[in-house]
C-alpha cells in the first residue's frame, strides 16, 4: 500500500518482475488520483468559566479523528504560549489551577505535533478578580472612618465598599475605580463601632476582603482660637489674625464664627471665616472713629470651641485729603476717582481662564488653584493696603471663571472678551 500520499493529486504505477538475473519489462500503466482532503480545522471554540480558578475549552472536531490539537493561551490577546496537547479527535480541554485574570485560547490542529493544519478563532474568559487585601479601617474621631487596602486584581471593573454596624449585615455604600485604594466614610455616629469589607468584581463575579473594623470617638469639639489680634485698616475695616489650634492630629474645625460687640460685653455672630483661615478682614462697613471687640470660634458637627480671646481696635478717623496740595513734596496720594464717581470702599478680584485645557489638564488646574490661592491671599493680606489711594479698604477673591472656549486660529483671548465675561458676571 502506498500512503503518506497528498491530496488533490493523480499517481501513476507499472509493475516489473525481478531476480537475481535481472527485471521483466514493465507491466502496462494504471493511474489513481487522490481525492481532495475533506478533513478541515477545529471550529466553534468556546470558553467558559467553571470555577474562580478554572476555565474549560469545548470545540469541533472536523478532522473525523485525524488531528491531535495543541492549545495555547495568553494573557494579552497578542502573546501565546501552548500549554497542552491533546489526543487525536478531542473536543474540550480543561485548565485549571489559573490566578485571577482575563485568558485568550486558540486551538491548532496538528497531525506529528509540529506542523499546523490551522487553528480555531480566539475565545476569551474572564474569571473572577482576586480579593482586596491589607484592608484596615481607622477612626478620625467622632464622625470619619479612613479606609486603606491593596489592590490584587488587575481584571476587576469596579471596587466595591460595605459597611455594617453589626459585623454580619453589610450594606454597599460606595463603589469606586479600580485602581482606588483608599476611601474616608464621613457623616458617622460618635462612639460607634462599624465594620468594612471591600469588593473587587467584574461581569465573572466578585470577591471580598477581609473585614476591617474601627470605632468612633466621642464628640469632639475642635480647640479653641487664640492669640486674637485685630487692627484698624481704615476708617470702616478691620483685620483680626489668630492661631488656628484645630489642625491636624487633632481634631478639625469645620470653620469659624467670628463675634462681633460695640460695648465688650454683647457680641453678635456676624461673619463665618472658612476652615483653616488664620486672617480675615471685617466687611460689614465700620463706622469710623469706633471700637470694635472681637471674638473668633471655631465649630464643628461636634459643637463648639470656646471663644478666644477679646481683641478691640478702633477705626480711623476721617481726614483730610487736602491739607497739602498733592503737587508738593510730602503731600498725600492723590485722591483717585472712577469715572468720576465715588471712592471704591472695596475691591472684588475674580480670575479668569481662557481655554479647554483649564478644565481638564491636570498640571495646568494646579497652576489655578496655586494662583487663586494667591490672589485670596493678597486681599486679605497687608497688600491691599496699597491700593488706598483708590479708596480701597478691603477685598474679597470671587473664585474664578473658565472660558471654555479656545480661542480661534491659537490665538490669545484678548481684552473685550474678558471685559465681556466680567460684564456677564455682574450682570449676574
Amino acid at each position: 500500500m502506498d500512503s503518506g500520499l497528498a491530496s488533490g493529486t493523480t499517481y501513476y504505477y507499472r509493475v516489473a518482475a525481478a531476480n537475481a538475473s535481472g527485471a521483466s519489462a514493465y507491466s502496462s500503466t494504471a493511474s489513481a488520483a487522490i481525492q481532495g482532503s475533506s478533513v478541515l480545522p477545529p471550529t466553534n471554540l468556546t470558553a467558559t468559566v467553571a470555577s474562580a480558578s478554572q476555565v474549560n475549552l469545548s470545540w469541533t472536531d472536523n478532522s473525523g479523528g485525524v488531528y491531535s490539537y495543541q492549545i495555547e493561551r495568553s494573557t494579552d490577546g497578542s502573546n501565546y504560549t501552548l500549554i497542552a496537547t491533546t489526543g487525536t479527535g478531542a473536543t474540550s480541554y480543561a485548565d485549571k489551577s489559573l490566578a485571577a485574570a482575563t485568558y485568550y485560547y486558540q486551538v491548532v490542529a496538528t497531525t506529528n505535533g509540529s506542523d499546523n493544519k490551522g487553528s480555531t478563532a480566539v475565545a476569551s474568559a474572564v474569571l473572577a478578580p482576586a480579593a482586596p487585601g491589607s484592608l484596615t479601617a481607622t477612626a478620625f474621631f467622632s464622625h470619619q472612618i479612613n479606609l486603606s487596602w491593596k489592590n490584587n486584581a488587575s481584571n476587576a471593573t469596579a471596587i466595591n465598599i460595605f459597611e455594617s454596624t453589626d459585623g454580619v449585615n453589610f450594606t454597599s455604600i460606595a463603589t469606586v475605580g479600580v485602581y482606588t485604594t483608599t476611601f474616608s466614610r464621613w457623616f458617622l455616629t460618635p462612639s460607634t463601632t462599624y465594620y468594612y469589607r471591600v469588593s473587587a468584581s467584574n461581569a465573572s463575579g466578585a470577591a471580598s476582603s477581609a473585614t476591617a473594623n474601627a470605632t468612633t470617638s466621642a464628640p469632639t469639639p475642635p480647640r479653641a482660637a487664640s492669640n486674637l489680634t485685630v487692627r484698624a485698616v481704615d476708617a470702616y475695616s478691620i483685620r483680626l489674625t489668630w492661631t488656628d489650634n484645630s489642625n491636624a492630629p487633632n481634631v478639625e474645625e469645620d470653620g469659624f464664627a467670628m463675634y462681633v460687640s460695640t460695648d465688650g460685653v454683647n457680641f453678635d455672630w456676624m461673619q463665618t471665616p472658612g476652615r483653616d483661615v488664620t486672617t480675615y478682614v471685617d466687611p460689614d462697613g465700620l463706622s469710623p472713629a469706633t471700637r470694635y471687640w472681637y471674638q473668633i470660634v471655631a465649630f464643628n458637627v461636634d459643637g463648639w470651641a470656646a471663644p478666644s480671646n477679646t481683641a478691640s481696635a478702633t477705626t480711623l478717623a476721617h481726614y483730610s485729603r487736602h491739607l497739602v496740595p498733592v503737587d508738593q513734596p510730602g503731600g498725600p496720594v492723590p485722591h483717585v476717582t472712577y469715572h468720576g464717581g465715588p471712592l471704591l470702599p472695596h475691591v472684588q478680584v475674580e480670575s479668569i481662564y481662557a481655554g479647554q485645557a483649564w478644565s481638564s489638564d491636570a498640571g495646568l488646574q494646579q497652576q489655578m488653584q496655586q494662583l487663586d490661592g494667591f490672589l485670596n491671599y493678597f486681599v486679605a493680606s497687608p497688600y491691599i493696603d496699597g491700593l488706598q489711594q483708590y479708596g480701597v479698604a478691603f477685598g474679597s477673591f470671587l473664585g474664578h471663571d473658565v472660558v471654555v472656549q479656545d480661542p480661534s486660529g491659537g490665538k490669545m483671548i484678548d481684552d473685550s472678551q474678558i471685559r465681556a465675561v466680567l460684564d456677564t458676571e455682574i450682570a449676574a
